[in-house]
């Protein structure tokens, strides 16, 4: 099936959290006086959503904000893009933004949900 269409393309699809988290150090003082420092509490976050093929090398990767169905709109309407004339398998996780009503798949791209609790599967 696949192999038979060259301008088919198979992708693996994951997104990966990368941040910030305050780290809390150690430094000198007088004995019996108590170091004290200002702290803004919190986490600063991005979010990398990727898919490489694994036969050609070839990927797609877009630093957005959040994971959640209007990310993940924009990165399927990016890959379309890109991926301009092929038709493409896109093989990933059944994260619950994945599987959205509200998601727009565009006609080039098939979706395929691998099995649940599987992450080794998915190369990326």
């Amino acid at each position: 099936m696949f192999e038979n269409h060259p301008n088919n393309s198979l992708f693996f699809f994951d997104e990966g959290r990368f941040g910030c988290k305050a780290i809390v150090g150690r430094c000198w003082t007088h004995k019996r006086v108590r170091p004290v420092a200002i702290v803004r509490p919190g986490f600063e976050n991005f979010y990398v959503y990727s898919a490489v093929c694994p036969t050609t090398g070839e990927s797609i990767n877009l630093f957005l904000p959040w994971v959640n169905t209007e990310m993940m709109n924009i990165f399927l309407k990016e890959m379309e893009t890109v991926l301009v004339g092929r038709q493409c398998f896109l093989i990933m996780d059944m994260a619950g933004w994945h599987k959205a009503k509200d998601l727009r798949v565009p006609k080039s791209i098939e979706i395929v949900f691998l099995p649940a609790f599987s992450p080794e599967l998915n190369p990326v």
